[in-house]
């Protein structure tokens, strides 16, 4: 009887390991596979405004707009047969399948880009972890996720930073004072340092206690898309002063 019960949990062990190792082998085929990652980086470029980074539609347009309809591409409610995905990206919403907030493409997009943009959303249906992977390779590198930065930085950052980021936001000086919120503006530090102090917080980076730290709240490509729109917010040349 016991042999049989460890027998049954190392057919369970070996089975997951098997999907494990499964997953890791097609994370890293897809990380390969140039159409997959042209495909992502168009979606990041183009889609996730709307469907988010994670195709879970919670990108800035649907947060920022009443009413507006569900963008969450996981239900596969159009299909998701790899001609129905082609489809619904040429044509849109103009042929009433689909609402009309969702744009036609076939204008603004060769035949290879929308190939490649359905192939990736055809990944995305099957493996979302590993599509989400392709996202974040190419986080904080287009128009868009400076817009997405710049939603964020409006709604969790100005409370302190201010709207312009010259730390005179509502709790400057009120809540929090010693010390008072950076003047992000002077900051010079790269953005891969900003982006670590944004997932960790100051303290963990021998900085203010009073900046808490996001990683529990934003995925990574919202702390690159935030760490980029705080890019934008810097003086040039030589009015650089700071050390953040």
């Amino acid at each position: 009887m016991l042999k049989n019960i460890l027998d049954r949990l190392n057919q369970y062990l070996l089975a997951g390991v098997c999907l494990w190792l499964a997953f890791i082998s097609s994370s890293l085929n897809a990380a390969d596979d140039p159409r997959l990652m042209g495909g992502a980086e168009i979606f990041a470029e183009r889609c996730v405004l709307c469907h988010g980074n994670r195709g879970m539609g919670d990108g800035v347009l649907t947060l920022l707009m009443d009413n507006y309809p569900s963008a969450n591409l996981l239900n596969q409610r159009y299909g998701s047969q790899q001609q129905d995905i082609v489809e619904n990206i040429r044509f849109g919403g103009v042929q009433g399948k689909m609402s009309l907030y969702s744009p036609p493409w076939e204008n603004e997009l060769s035949r290879q880009e929308i190939s490649a943009v359905a192939l990736f959303v055809g990944h995305l249906y099957e493996q979302p972890e590993s599509a989400a992977q392709l996202l974040d390779g190419v986080a904080g590198k287009s128009a868009n996720d400076v817009a997405r930065g710049k939603f964020l930085f409006m709604s969790r950052c100005v409370v302190c930073h201010g709207e312009g980021g010259h730390g005179d936001g509502k709790l400057a000086g009120k809540v929090i004072k010693d010390p008072l919120p950076y003047d992000l503006t002077l900051s010079v530090r790269p953005q891969p340092y900003i982006e670590q102090i944004i997932r960790q917080g100051g303290a963990a980076m021998s900085r203010s206690g009073n900046m808490p730290p996001w990683e529990e709240e934003f995925t990574r490509q919202d702390i690159a898309a935030l760490a980029a729109y705080l890019m934008t917010l810097r003086k040039t040349g030589g009015e650089q002063a700071g050390d953040v």
